[in-house]
C-alpha cells in the first residue's frame, strides 16, 4: 500500500473503514482538496482497513464470492490516499484532534475522521447450536460456504445432504435462497436432492421488503422450490438436525444464518447514545452529534434521508454517504462550503435467481420491473454501478461528487 508522502505540517483526514462509505470519503476527500488547490503535502489523506481491499459485499450470495473484490490501492492511489493495512481496536475523539488505535500498538492522528467502519452480523443468541452456522456477511465466511457447498458431493450420501437451512427472509437471505438452487447444481445436486428451507420469525416473508414485492418473492420461492417457515426460529441444531421452534425436524447438512445486523463496535468507544443498530446520531452533513472532528457514514451512521426518515443500513445509502461525509471532513479543513446530505428516492434491487429480480422504487416499495427486465437492471447494478473506477483518478474524482439524487436521475440509472 502506498505512504502518501504528506509533510510533517501537514492537515490530516483519517477514514476508518475500507468498504463503499469508506472508499468514496476517501474519494470525496480527495476531490475536496483538488478544488481547493491544495496538494498532498498540505492536506494528507489516509484510509485504514483491515484488509487491503474493497470487498463487494452486495454480490457475496453469489457463486466465487473470492472474486469480488478490489484492490483499494487500484482505487485510491491515482488519487493521493494513502491506503493502511491495520485492524483498527479503538477511536478517541475529543474537540482537536482524533486518534485511532490498531493491532500491535499503531496509532493514527488526524484533525478530522470519517468512521466508515460498516456492521457485522450479529451471533445468533442460541446457546444449543452444536454445528458451523454459514453466512455470506464477510467474502472470508462467503468463500467458507462456497467451499462447503462444493464440498457437499465429495461426501457419502446421507440425510439431508443437499438441504439448506436458511434463517433470515430479508434482501440478503432471499438472493442466496434462490440463487442456490443453480449454484447447487453446479455442485453436483441432483435436482430432485435439492431441499431449500427459509426461516422466518416475522408472520410473514420479506417483512421489511412491503407487499408488492412480497408476492413476488414468493412466486419465485416457488419457482425455485424454497419451503417457507414463518413465525418461527431454529430452536436447536447438531450436526445432523436442525429443529425449530415449531417442533419441526430438518434433516440437513447446512445453516445459514442471514439476520441481525449491527454496526461496528467501533462506535461505543465515543460515549454516545446509540440506536438500536449500535449507529451513531449524525447532523445533515453527517457530523457526529457533539463530536466537531468525527463524522460518520454507511452503516455507522444513523441519518436522515429526507423528510427525517431514517436511512438503512445498505449500499446503496453507503455509497452517498461516503461522498458526503468525506466532502465535509475536507470541507471544514480548506474553507469550502459543506453540503446537507440528502438521499430522497430509494431503489430496491431484489435478485431472484431464475425468476429474474424485482425492482420497485420509492420508501414505498412500488413494484417498477420484475422478471428478464429486471435482471438486465440488477447485473448492471452489481456488475458496473457498485464498482468505483480502478487506476482513473479522474473518472474516480469525477464519480465522488458529493450530489443529491433525483427521482429521474436514479431512474435514468435504471433504463438499459
Amino acid at each position: 500500500m502506498s505512504d502518501g508522502g504528506a509533510g510533517p505540517t501537514a492537515r490530516r483526514i483519517l477514514i476508518v473503514g475500507g468498504g463503499f462509505a469508506g472508499v468514496w470519503a476517501a474519494a470525496a476527500a480527495a476531490r475536496a482538496r483538488r478544488l481547493a488547490t491544495a496538494s498532498p503535502r498540505q492536506l494528507a489523506i489516509t484510509l485504514v482497513s483491515r484488509t487491503p481491499y474493497l470487498d463487494v459485499r452486495p454480490r457475496l450470495y453469489e457463486a466465487k464470492p473470492q472474486d469480488k473484490r478490489l484492490a483499494l490501492d487500484d482505487i485510491l492511489t491515482p488519487v493521493d490516499v494513502d491506503c493502511r493495512q491495520a485492524e483498527v481496536t479503538q477511536v478517541v475523539a475529543d474537540a482537536g484532534e482524533v486518534l485511532v488505535r490498531a493491532g500491535q500498538g499503531e496509532t493514527f492522528t488526524a484533525e478530522r475522521l470519517v468512521l466508515a467502519a460498516g456492521s457485522q452480523l450479529v451471533a445468533a443468541q442460541v446457546e444449543s447450536i452444536d454445528r458451523p452456522v454459514f453466512n455470506v456477511d464477510t467474502l472470508p465466511a462467503a468463500v467458507d460456504l462456497d467451499r462447503h457447498l462444493q464440498s457437499l458431493g465429495d461426501k457419502k450420501t446421507r440425510a439431508g445432504q443437499w438441504t439448506i437451512v436458511i434463517v433470515g427472509s430479508g434482501f440478503t437471505g432471499t438472493e442466496l435462497a434462490t440463487e442456490l438452487p443453480r449454484r447447487l447444481r453446479d455442485c453436483g445436486a441432483p435436482t430432485d436432492r435439492i431441499r431449500i428451507l427459509m426461516i422466518e420469525r416475522a408472520p410473514v416473508a420479506a417483512p421489511e421488503l412491503g407487499e408488492e414485492v412480497r408476492n413476488v418473492i414468493l412466486k419465485a420461492y416457488a419457482a425455485a422450490g424454497v419451503e417457507l417457515r414463518t413465525a418461527c426460529s431454529v430452536q436447536s441444531a447438531d450436526r445432523e438436525v436442525v429443529v425449530l421452534s415449531s417442533g419441526e425436524r430438518i434433516a440437513a447438512q447446512t445453516l445459514v444464518r442471514t439476520a441481525g445486523m449491527r454496526a461496528s463496535p467501533l462506535t461505543a468507544d465515543l460515549g454516545t447514545p446509540l440506536d438500536r443498530c449500535g449507529r451513531l446520531p449524525v447532523d445533515d452533513y453527517l457530523r457526529v452529534t457533539g463530536r466537531p472532528t468525527l463524522y460518520a457514514a454507511g452503516d455507522v451512521a444513523d441519518a436522515r434521508s429526507d423528510d427525517g426518515r431514517g436511512v438503512m443500513q445498505s449500499c446503496q445509502h453507503a455509497l452517498a454517504m461516503g461522498r458526503f461525509a468525506g466532502h465535509n471532513a475536507a470541507a471544514d479543513l480548506l474553507g469550502l462550503d459543506r453540503v446537507r446530505y440528502r438521499q430522497p428516492f430509494y431503489v430496491t434491487c431484489l435478485d431472484l435467481g431464475d425468476s429474474g429480480a424485482a425492482v420497485s422504487i420509492g420508501w414505498e416499495r412500488r413494484l417498477a420491473r420484475t422478471g428478464v427486465e429486471a435482471k438486465r437492471v440488477k447485473r448492471h447494478i452489481n456488475q458496473v454501478l457498485i464498482y468505483p473506477p480502478c487506476r482513473d483518478a479522474e473518472a474516480l474524482l469525477e464519480a465522488a461528487a458529493p450530489v443529491v439524487p433525483t427521482e429521474a436521475m436514479a431512474l435514468a440509472r435504471l433504463t438499459l
